[in-house]
């Protein structure tokens, strides 16, 4: 018996004298440690809504450097981007309660929306189905705002219930479309890494979003998922491997182990093939310190497996049974899992690697072969 589907912007404009970052030790958020950090503190809300850009007066060496550089401020202020998280959360929590995907239109698009849609469907078949993971209102371990005065707008934040000791790190990127739009969650993965991130700039700064096609980093993010789609389909012999750093990477690491365990599984009575391909989801890279990125990307991973002898079936693992309702297969199943991932994307020449720090995989499509 075989088993299918088995495996667990534009750059904005910047002000005058605006570099990616501004490279003053006293203003750099330093090896933030994911597993429990706090980051710089922003200015004081002001009373600015939500959404909304806070002028704070320049009485700190954070607003004295910004006009000095004449840079666009901050999109939110850390005490915006708590609440706007906190709204977030509540209604993923009344959508992952309820398992209705359409509720999550106000503050879901993209990525994250299409997961929580599959998983939402497969719960409703499978409800013992590990469901994924919640997103908590707490503090923010992690605000990292772009600085812009136009949109889109985006936030790259990291947010951990304080009250649930075993709950995941996540990793969010949220983006405003329009001043009429609310922020939407584009991307959220579990943080898979102790590794602290790279230097970032403190929440009353900002950073830049960069170009999709910049070219002064290791790789371009609008050829991110191509390059590491490759790595997952030829291993060492991929042009792109030397670029990426194979520690704690969970993707990959799990690519691997199906690619071993299934074609075991089904023996001499099936064929399985394996191929990642690149996401059109717009990757969101956001500058570093030390004019490297954090990117935001997915990448698709295909498995087609049919049964090669006669009389053999394909069975269907339990999110195959209930995207497809069938329990097997004379024809056999095509299946794609999307992961998403967070990436520090180091400048070119810099001799570093390319680091996975946060992913989140799960599947999205399921079909009978015709």
């Amino acid at each position: 018996a075989l088993t299918a589907g088995s495996g667990t912007a534009p750059a904005q404009p910047r002000g005058r004298g605006r570099r990616g970052m501004i490279a003053l030790p006293v203003l750099v958020v330093t090896g933030l440690a994911l597993s429990g950090c706090t980051s710089e503190g922003a200015p004081a809300d002001l009373a600015a809504g939500v959404g909304s850009t806070a002028t704070p007066t320049p009485s700190s060496s954070l607003d004295a450097a910004r006009e000095a550089e004449d840079a666009d401020p901050p999109v939110v202020t850390k005490d915006q981007a708590e609440r706007i998280v906190s709204r977030v959360s509540e209604v993923a929590t009344a959508a992952d309660q309820s398992l209705d995907a359409a509720a999550l239109a106000p503050r879901f698009a993209g990525p994250a929306l299409q997961e929580r849609t599959s998983d939402y469907q497969v719960r409703k078949a499978k409800p013992d189905i590990a469901a994924v993971p919640a997103i908590p209102a707490g503090d923010l371990q992690l605000t990292l705002p772009q600085a812009t005065l136009t949109w889109p707008r985006t936030v790259q934040a990291v947010v951990k219930d304080p009250d649930t000791e075993d709950a995941p790190t996540l990793s969010l990127t949220l983006v405003q479309d329009s001043p009429r739009d609310n922020y939407r969650v584009l991307y959220a993965m579990p943080i898979s890494t102790t590794a602290a991130l790279p230097d970032v700039a403190p929440a009353a700064i900002g950073a830049a979003r960069l170009a999709a096609d910049v070219k002064l980093l290791a790789v371009q993010p609008d050829q991110l998922s191509a390059a590491y789609a490759d790595v997952l389909n030829n291993g060492d012999a991929s042009q792109y491997a030397d670029l990426f750093d194979p520690t704690d990477d969970g993707v990959r690491a799990q690519d691997a182990k199906r690619k071993v365990d299934f074609p075991a599984s089904i023996g001499e009575t099936g064929s399985v093939e394996f191929a990642a391909t690149a996401d059109t989801a717009t990757p969101v890279a956001m500058s570093t310190v030390e004019s490297g990125a954090l990117v935001s990307v997915t990448v698709q991973l295909g498995i087609v497996a049919k049964p090669t002898a006669e009389g053999a079936k394909v069975n269907a693992n339990p999110e195959v049974q209930a995207i497809t309702g069938l329990t097997d297969s004379a024809k056999g199943f095509d299946t794609v899992r999307t992961a998403q991932m967070l990436m520090y994307v180091p400048p070119v020449n810099s001799g570093e690697k390319i680091r996975l720090y946060a992913s989140s995989t799960h599947i999205t499509s399921a079909k009978e072969l015709p």
